[in-house]
């Protein structure tokens, strides 16, 4: 490119958009997901994992940089029928990244399980959502009910798909229940409710989708165990929870593995505890905030409400790196203690007093005390 100026980059920025989420599209699907299988199925370390995923994203964006590069070049050196052909490719190419994205239940199947209907109690199946031929299969099984847990809010994605499963399921003629949730802590009152409902008084099978079968849906699998464990409880997808050993940091800093089963975080996002905490296997929640200091009083409250209304174990334990060091061991010991996994958290990993707690707990603990389940 001879000469860059407004309309140059323009069309750079806009041949980089195309290419970008096409190409991001297949690096998603195809090669990050092979390492993470790969890095899994041969028992590699989250470190090792890391370091390729972060080989094929740094190789994605250089290659969709230099890609855009050329072809931005080319379309200013050749002719029209050129840029129509480009364009027209890309434009293929985006429309079925965007076919992928919008019928998830093509690409990611969940398998019902044989177990034979159960008396009584209502029974929950949780996976992807679903496609028509699923439906017609969970209706041949005598569901009840499909729950759904996609958000008009999430645009552009849940709504098509809101809209197409209620016409599906009115076709099929198995009832479409929704009970909306977005993909981070809100608040889900009124959609945990109708859940509970069900849970409670309901009787037969019902099956229980967010987008992928992952976060929203393993949260709720936890809430309705924690809440009716008279249920009975079917994963279509196994192994589909995101686990926190499987990261090495969160937003607001890096998690260390204390000991078996005991994490010490920064305090989660709302994300963070979506994914990490409410849809995993964490039995108890730790904070080390003071409820004295001021700025940390909202967030003590937020927790607390958190962890009560989802039924996890939660203590507070104000934490200060100048506390007498006998007060700083007994702390430390009593939250060994607690039943595993267990997450710790102050509000970031670096701080004096984040530094001195995971300085004595490994001290205290260095002959690695087995986990108390």
């Amino acid at each position: 490119m001879n000469k860059i100026n407004a309309k140059t980059i323009l069309l750079f920025i806009i041949i980089a958009g195309l290419t970008g989420f096409a190409l991001g599209t297949l690096t998603l699907s195809f090669p990050i997901r092979a390492i993470v299988d790969y890095c899994v199925s041969n028992g590699l370390d989250k470190s090792t994992q890391d370091m390729y995923v972060n080989i094929a994203i740094i190789s994605f964006v250089v290659i969709t940089f230099v890609l855009s590069f050329f072809l931005t070049k080319k379309v200013l050196q050749s002719g029209k029928t050129f840029s129509i052909a480009l364009f027209c490719i890309l434009l293929l190419a985006n429309a079925g990244s965007l076919y992928y994205w919008m019928n998830p239940a093509k690409f990611t199947k969940a398998t019902m399980s044989a177990d034979s209907e159960k008396t009584g109690n209502a029974e929950f199946y949780f996976g992807s959502i679903p496609d028509e031929a699923l439906l017609k299969d969970l209706k041949s099984k005598h569901f009840i009910g499909i729950i759904s847990l996609l958000h008009p809010a999430v645009v552009p994605f849940e709504p098509k798909l809101i809209a197409d499963e209620k016409a599906m399921c009115a076709a099929v003629g198995i009832e479409y229940i929704s009970a909306p949730m977005l993909p981070w802590i809100s608040d889900n009152t009124s959609s945990l409710n109708v859940i509970k409902q069900i849970a409670d008084s309901g009787k037969g099978k019902y099956y229980v989708h967010c987008y992928l079968g992952v976060d929203r849906a393993n949260m709720v699998k936890n809430f309705i165990a924690k809440n009716t464990p008279q249920v009975n409880i079917v994963n279509t997808l196994p192994t589909n929870a995101r686990k926190i050993d499987e990261i090495t940091a969160f937003e607001r800093g890096d998690i260390v593995m204390l000991d078996s089963n005991v994490y010490f975080t920064p305090y989660p996002t709302d994300e963070e505890f979506l994914t990490y905490i409410l849809g995993s296997n964490i039995n108890t929640v730790v904070s080390i905030l003071n409820p004295k200091n001021i700025e940390d009083t909202g967030w003590i409250n937020k927790e607390e409400n958190l962890m009560k209304y989802y039924k996890f174990q939660y203590a507070n334990f104000p934490f200060s790196a100048k506390q007498p060091d006998a007060e700083i061991e007994k702390i430390i010991s009593d939250i060994a203690a607690l039943p595993r996994p267990v997450l710790i958290h102050s509000f970031l990993t670096k701080s004096p007093d984040a530094a001195k707690f995971i300085d004595v707990f490994h001290k205290l603990n260095s002959a690695n005390v087995p986990a108390k389940n």
